[in-house]
């Protein structure tokens, strides 16, 4: 199930058609995604930071769904009242754009442009923390609701109106929602999160730097002193992978390439190329560590 919800994340995400061969081994033409995916789920897919910033995730709580007003949608429905308003939708567009393509399509690049950097600049000064594609997404989604706008207010179903005001609002809302999600999918946050609960749970533990020495338990992941761990790097990235097939968790990322990200993010702190340092430990035997910032990694979360 991961792997589909990760194929349509990034199908749709990336818009992009895969290129296939026929049975002679021609190139045939590629077939870009067209519309949007609309998935319901019972919680959030586990698909990396990448495949969940394709997607924009709305959560729906008990008492969020109006029931007379989805019972009234479902006789709307039923009567073929809605598929009739879309078909009228489409119809406009055609009638109103499609007669010169060519400058339709500009349209929407224009609009595209303008929409990705409105929301990169009010999601930056605003303070929320976003992907690359998070502004891209919005931009297509306001494009959408744009459109909609106009066919309602050309066929006097509302008047000039603040709707647009509201969508940006609530859309940000959502977006700054997400954005913990897409934080829990970084194998930084998770690592930093899954070795918090094995120290504080008592599964594991880490020694005081220079304390009397006594012999090392198997669940030892290193040492520590006031401002750094000094962590056996592959007992740390075996135990934070243990917890998390405990717990239904996937946590596929390699110890190197953690490593690498620990560094990337400031949390691991190395003054060479390498990401180990050897160090002397209480029973005076060199052993080879990461050395990683106490405080930052707590402020991970």
């Amino acid at each position: 199930m991961k792997s589909i919800a990760q194929n349509i994340s990034r199908y749709y995400g990336d818009r992009i058609g895969r290129a296939r061969l026929n049975s002679k081994s021609e190139l045939q033409s590629s077939r870009p995604p067209t519309g949007n995916a609309i998935i319901t789920a019972e919680y959030a897919p586990e698909i990396s930071v990448s495949g969940s910033a394709r997607y924009f995730n709305i959560e729906l709580n008990e008492n969020d769904v109006q029931l007379d007003e989805l019972s009234e949608c479902k006789q709307l429905a039923g009567s073929g009242t809605l598929s009739g308003i879309m078909q009228l939708y489409i119809d406009w567009i055609k009638d109103v754009y499609l007669t010169d393509e060519n400058s339709f399509v500009k349209m929407l690049e224009d609009m595209f442009l303008k929409y990705r950097s409105d929301f990169i600049s009010v999601l930056c000064r605003s303070k929320i923390k976003f992907h690359n594609r998070t502004p891209d997404m919005l931009a297509h989604l306001k494009i959408g609701f744009s459109f909609l706008l106009m066919f309602l207010n050309m066929n006097e179903q509302i008047t000039k109106s603040e709707l647009d005001k509201v969508f940006d609002e609530i859309i940000l809302k959502s977006v700054s929602d997400n954005t913990e999600i897409i934080e829990l999918e970084n194998p930084t946050t998770k690592f930093c999160e899954k070795l918090r609960s094995l120290l504080d749970s008592g599964r594991c533990y880490i020694e005081i730097k220079g304390a009397e020495s006594s012999p090392r338990q198997k669940n030892c992941l290193g040492l520590q002193d006031d401002n750094y761990f000094y962590l056996f790097a592959d007992a740390a990235h075996s135990e934070v992978r243990k917890l998390c097939a405990e717990q239904g968790e996937h946590f596929g990322i390699s110890k190197n390439e953690l490593l690498r990200q620990l560094r990337k993010d400031g949390i691991l702190i190395s003054r060479t190329s390498r990401n180990t340092i050897s160090i002397r430990d209480n029973s005076n035997t060199v052993v080879n560590v990461i050395m990683l910032d106490k405080k930052k990694f707590y402020s991970e979360r």
